[in-house]
């Protein structure tokens, strides 16, 4: 069963032995394949429970802490089991990670609704962990999983996941975060969500900083430090780190640039070519200064009267 799952899923393998397999194909398939492994053995564990088919907006009833979404109306294809004839073809997986699909979810969902739509094509999702399953059923399922797969991962560039622990909210956090519930776990273009015992806010690097700070009644720093805050995720999938500042304003490595009129140490030049040049320069002025003085020499030796040369 493995074997056939890597083949169908475009795996190249060499078999050392009779025991062993090498095989050499994308992470992102390996993923897929190995979800797909998990839950045949976990169907063979427990025959009498099914993994139950996710609605949109939805999370399965194995998650211990469902995220609040929006109820859309239903789209034909979009967040609903398959029929039997569409299961036995086979479907397509791609693995995501939970965060990206949540915005899109939310955010992008009319992207996701076109593409379901315009490819025929049904889906399921389930998610395990830090990562969503997709299965993609219909003719044209490869295509649209494609598709899908880009705008996922166009997605995944440009977000980022700040984390908030709610016992860190104050009265002010507290009222601030009541208000997004009441707009749908939407503040501007960033999602809200409650997992267990702390947010994930997903969106832009500079608008989901600027939210932490106001629910954890902070101060937005302007100083253009490029420090890490100091609860990063523990994923680590995508920085929670201050927004991106402007590289101009500052030196190497983003600390500022030391103003010539202040004290504790003098202004180095940044380019390290430059000042070997300049050294060099320096040395090459130093010996055309010596020729010169030795030429200088010998001219007045020989302009003494014949008087001074003989003597």
């Amino acid at each position: 069963e493995v074997l056939r799952l890597l083949r169908s899923y475009g795996f190249h393998m060499w078999y050392l032995n009779r025991d062993e397999v090498r095989f050499r194909g994308s992470l992102q398939n390996f993923k897929a394949v190995k979800a797909r492994v998990e839950e045949a053995v976990e169907a063979r564990a427990r025959p009498s429970s099914r993994v139950p088919a996710v609605v949109s907006g939805a999370v399965s009833s194995y998650k211990s802490s469902p995220y609040p979404s929006v109820a859309g109306p239903a789209s034909p294809g979009y967040g609903i089991s398959p029929p039997p004839d569409l299961r036995a073809s086979g479907g397509e997986t791609i693995v995501v990670d939970a965060d990206v699909f949540r915005y899109a979810d939310q955010l992008r969902r009319k992207d996701l609704e076109n593409i379901m739509i315009c490819h025929n094509v049904k889906m399921k999702k389930e998610e395990g962990g830090d990562s969503i399953s997709i299965t993609l059923w219909g003719r044209s399922r490869r295509t649209a999983a494609h598709k899908l797969q880009n705008l996922l991962e166009d997605l995944n560039k440009s977000l980022r996941t700040q984390e908030v622990p709610l016992k860190n909210l104050n009265h002010h956090g507290q009222a601030l975060l009541q208000t997004i519930r009441d707009s749908r776990n939407i503040s501007g273009s960033v999602l809200v969500v409650e997992i267990d015992d702390r947010l994930h806010l997903i969106g832009p690097s500079k608008d989901s900083y600027e939210l932490k700070q106001g629910l954890l009644g902070e101060p937005v720093d302007q100083s253009g430090s490029r420090r890490r805050t100091s609860d990063k995720t523990p994923r680590g999938r995508r920085s929670s780190s201050l927004p991106p500042t402007n590289k101009r304003s500052g030196g190497a490595a983003g600390f500022p640039l030391m103003d010539k009129n202040q004290t504790g140490g003098s202004v180095r030049s940044r380019d390290p070519k430059r000042s070997f040049s300049d050294i060099e320069e320096k040395k090459l002025t130093e010996r055309s200064n010596e020729k010169k003085n030795l030429v200088v020499r010998f001219k007045r030796l020989f302009k003494k009267s014949p008087r001074e040369a003989k003597q």
